[in-house]
């Protein structure tokens, strides 16, 4: 799923049920970090990334690469290309050169 996607789903699921949305721009904070105005928060690596950064970077991008290291360590090579072989709602893409190549991996 695109990120833009994303987030203006949440948003609209938000605003249906009335649920306070952050401000994006605004400076991340963690709630275990000091708080903003602290005399540390400068030195702070959050003091530097605001929500938008946090949520799409540091846990959008991270879970999609978890999730994507998962499906590599489970499938192997030879199934995903089965896989791409799928045609996707229809026959035009269908390969049967792809398809008999891998047919003879299976042998």
């Amino acid at each position: 799923m695109e990120w833009g996607l994303l987030l203006g789903n949440v948003t609209l699921f938000c605003d249906k049920y009335d649920v306070e949305i952050i401000d994006m721009e605004d400076a991340y904070y963690d709630g275990i970090s000091p708080r903003r105005g602290s005399h540390n928060i400068k030195d702070s690596f959050y003091f530097h990334v605001n929500n938008l950064h946090h949520y799409h970077v540091d846990v959008f991008k991270v879970v999609i690469d978890m999730k994507l290291q998962e499906l590599n360590h489970r499938f192997k090579e030879v199934n995903m290309k089965l896989l791409f072989c799928i045609p996707h709602g229809s026959f035009k893409a269908f390969d049967l050169d792809k398809l008999t190549e891998i047919a003879t991996l299976y042998r």
